[in-house]
């Protein structure tokens, strides 16, 4: 299941159109040896529950920091551009014949 829902948020079919679930797990197999995935286990120590509750209460600290990771960015103008871009004689080079019109 997770590896068809994988291919399928991915795009990954086959001709046939099926999840392509092979390729699917290639690419969560390299994801884990190039070290994208987490995977962790807790310290002799630790127990489990109280180990996963510190890794839930990293993921709302990042949450805090950056509420809305979607909003944009303010976009900086160059002067260099707003020069370019506030010009008025703006022309299309185009070949061919020109005609009148």
């Amino acid at each position: 299941e997770l590896l068809k829902a994988y291919a399928y948020m991915r795009g990954f079919m086959t001709a046939h159109g099926q999840p392509d679930c092979a390729r699917a797990a290639r690419y969560i197999l390299k994801d884990y040896v190039n070290g994208k995935l987490l995977y962790c286990h807790p310290p002799p120590d630790v127990d489990p529950k109280q180990f996963n509750e510190r890794e839930s209460d990293r993921e709302t600290d990042a949450e805090a920091v950056n509420p809305n990771p979607t909003s944009r960015r303010p976009q900086y103008v160059n002067e260099i551009d707003e020069e370019f871009f506030s010009q008025n004689s703006v022309v299309a080079i185009s070949k061919g014949d020109r005609k009148s019109g």
